[in-house]
C-alpha cells in the first residue's frame, strides 16, 4: 500500500490498536474519526510491513461496532 494508514490509538496502552497482533489500519482518517469519535486516530509509522497490519474492513466487530 503506498498511501497514508491511520491506526487507533489505546488510551490506556499507549500503543497503536491490534487484532491477533497485527495493527489495526485505514486509509481514511475522517471515516475513523467518524467511527470512533473518542478514540486518538494516529498515523501508522511507514516502517509497518504489509503482513504487521490488517485494514478494519477485515476486523471482526462487536455488537458496538467497535473491533473485537
Amino acid at each position: 500500500m503506498t498511501g497514508q494508514l491511520y491506526g487507533l490509538w489505546g488510551e490506556r496502552s499507549g500503543c497503536l490498536l491490534t487484532w491477533r497482533g497485527r495493527v489495526i489500519t485505514h486509509t481514511s482518517r475522517a471515516e475513523l474519526e467518524y467511527l470512533y469519535p473518542d478514540t486518538r486516530i494516529v498515523p501508522v509509522p511507514r516502517g509497518i510491513r504489509p503482513d504487521e497490519h490488517v485494514p478494519l474492513q477485515y476486523v471482526p466487530t462487536r455488537p458496538s461496532g467497535r473491533p473485537a
